[in-house]
């Protein structure tokens, strides 16, 4: 712990410089904000931006349509060249933000190469599988029109009903042209380019699968005939079996396939098991030549089981997983490996999650080793399966500083966003820390804890033993990745980040409906207030955005999505976007190019 000291330190120094150079930039506003709405039929699935530009995509799933923002404007398209109600999904390509794709559920679907300008159509022989990342792309930059495509199709037999199996599809020019069959009995391919920081001497083409050896009909449904594959000429010729480092014999049972930090991994699931519910192993490589068995510690929590972990974000040299009970108990364990990505030490015990898994974890963004956590401080009483369901969670809020190596309690401010001080003693970390409420909660849209400005960290919390109720909790920032923190606003909030951490902007949720939007200029220290032109509902998915400009520098807008509170009257069109412009808020602007000569 006392070597964190020196660390921790730094971090003040570097984020007080910071925050006195924001200050120092900005000028007192002359003018208020502006704004303009676009009404939709329904809550959008997706609400995403082209990376460093302020063009946008709407995705309304539920009535099947895409909606576009381009650049100039400050109203929606919906994009014509997509057969109105036929986008069942949206896709971005992760490395070239030029295009996108529209899936529907069948055959034809539509790609963008203008950043939603234009759609052309485009079809594949089968309907795209019902799986998260129907997608995959390549990495590096001149294979950027890579793709695979993962789809599923169907056949019904008298005797057994109908059986469906997934076949992975190619293209080399982003659907352009026809697309070719890669595998077929699959259950994912991969590039072993799809990541910048997997980073490897292998063949630019190599691509892995999960899928069956050949057999006899139904063959490929067994768990012991599915292995990893590889191929550098998209299974044309060459089709080899990655045997794991364990021989082939004894390499079948794959279950997944994961390429994450600097490594792919392999889930491998014990075929000799009695049960279903057969314990996982996991393989690892960091250079898709040799793989090696990952090794946990030798604890009853620490054992893997399918469905049951998940790889969370970490550092680029290391991998983070989070290991849920076999019993689906709503409680994980985060173990974080070596550099090697073999040897797995437990970081974290007890952190909350859903009954799908998800966890409340999140990294600070652009600061590395800062993360935030929620675990479970009753946690015992919650494993007895006779109460679960009974007893309510008592969360906690720790943060590390140095990836996972060490957890504290967040020590919270002096007092009350009112200026009252706290009811607990806050020099005793265990009776009286900060505690934030986290993405299964929160309705802010993407990150929960981060801004685009590094080490600004905005939250809604409380202060105490443990996490109170919505009811009564506050705003909280922090300006230097987590070490201090200081209560600004008195109630819960929507809450958002503009001109690289200058300017805040909350809109408090703590009342059913809400009319105006509340913004500072000097770092949550005072706030003005502009009204909203429609009054929203505050109790069902209110969300905030930033919306970047063309230079990923210093974005002054500002978006709000939301239902009407009088969303009955609004003839269909119940979702409204809100469009605030804060550029009249600051009367000089910070010259970019001097701004990256400091």
């Amino acid at each position: 712990m006392r070597d964190m000291e020196p660390r921790k330190f730094a971090f003040l120094a570097y984020y007080h410089v910071l925050s006195i150079l924001l200050l120092l930039v900005g000028t007192v506003h002359a003018a208020q904000p502006s704004h303009s709405v676009t009404r939709f039929k329904w809550f959008p699935l997706t609400l995403s931006f082209f990376d460093d530009t302020p063009v946008a995509i709407y995705h309304d799933q539920a009535f099947g349509n895409v909606y576009v923002l381009q650049s100039k404007g400050k109203s929606w398209d919906r994009a014509s060249d997509i057969p109105e109600g036929e986008a069942h999904s949206f896709i971005k390509h992760p490395f070239d933000n030029n295009y996108a794709f529209a899936l529907s559920q069948g055959r034809t679907h539509w790609r963008t190469a203008d950043r939603g300008k234009t759609w052309h159509s485009f079809e594949v022989p089968m309907e795209p599988a019902m799986t998260a990342a129907p997608l995959s792309f390549h990495v590096d930059k001149k294979n950027y029109g890579y793709i695979l495509y993962r789809g599923t199709g169907c056949r019904s037999f008298p005797q057994w009903g109908q059986k469906c199996s997934d076949t992975t599809y190619y293209t080399k020019d982003a659907f352009s042209s026809k697309a070719e069959i890669l595998l077929e009995n699959n259950s994912r391919c991969q590039f072993a380019h799809s990541s910048p920081d997997f980073k490897h001497d292998a063949h630019e083409n190599l691509i892995y699968c999960v899928a069956s050896s050949p057999g006899p009909a139904d063959h490929w449904r067994e768990l012991s005939a599915r292995r990893l594959y590889s191929s550098t000429d998209f299974f044309d010729k060459e089709i080899k079996i990655e045997d794991l480092g364990i021989g082939e014999e004894k390499s079948g049972g794959v279950v997944s396939l994961t390429i994450v930090s600097q490594s792919a991994v392999v889930g491998l699931k014990d075929v000799e098991s009695d049960t279903d519910d057969g314990e996982i192993s996991l393989y690892v490589s960091v250079d898709t030549t040799t793989w090696s068995k990952a090794q946990f510690p030798h604890v009853s929590y620490a054992k893997l089981y399918e469905d049951r972990y998940t790889f969370v974000e970490s550092t680029k040299h290391t991998l983070a997983v989070s290991v849920g009970m076999q019993d689906y108990t709503p409680i994980s364990t985060l173990f974080v490996s070596d550099s090697s990505g073999r040897y797995f030490v437990e970081s974290l015990k007890d952190m909350t999650t859903d009954y799908e898994g998800n966890l409340e974890y999140e990294k600070v963004y652009g600061v590395e080793g800062v993360s935030l956590a929620n675990v479970v401080a009753n946690a015992e009483e919650i494993r007895r399966k006779d109460d679960r369901d009974f007893v309510r969670k008592r969360l906690k809020s720790v943060i590390t500083f140095d990836d996972g190596s060490s957890w504290r309690p967040i020590k919270p401010p002096l007092k009350s966003a009112s200026g009252e001080p706290w009811f607990c003693d806050i020099s005793d970390s265990e009776s009286c820390s900060l505690h934030f409420l986290d993405t299964t909660t929160s309705y802010n849209s993407g990150r929960v804890f981060s801004s685009p400005a590094p080490g600004y960290v905005m939250a809604v919390g409380s202060v105490g033993p443990h996490l109170a109720r919505a009811s009564e909790c506050q705003t909280f920032l922090s300006t230097d990745a987590g070490v201090s923190w200081r209560a600004i606003d008195s109630q819960t909030s929507v809450h958002g980040f503009a001109d690289s951490g200058e300017i805040i902007v909350l809109v408090n949720n703590q009342e059913k409906t809400v009319d105006e939007v509340k913004y500072s200029l000097d770092q949550g220290r005072s706030f003005d207030s502009y009204p909203l032109p429609n009054r929203m509902d505050a109790t069902l998915h209110l969300s905030m955005v930033a919306v970047p400009n063309a230079s990923g520098f210093g974005s002054v807008e500002i978006m709000l999505v939301g239902r009407e509170a009088d969303w009955r009257k609004g003839g269909g069109f119940d979702l409204v976007t809100i469009h605030l412009d804060l550029s009249s808020l600051r009367e000089r602007k910070c010259d970019e190019e001097k701004w990256r000569e400091l």
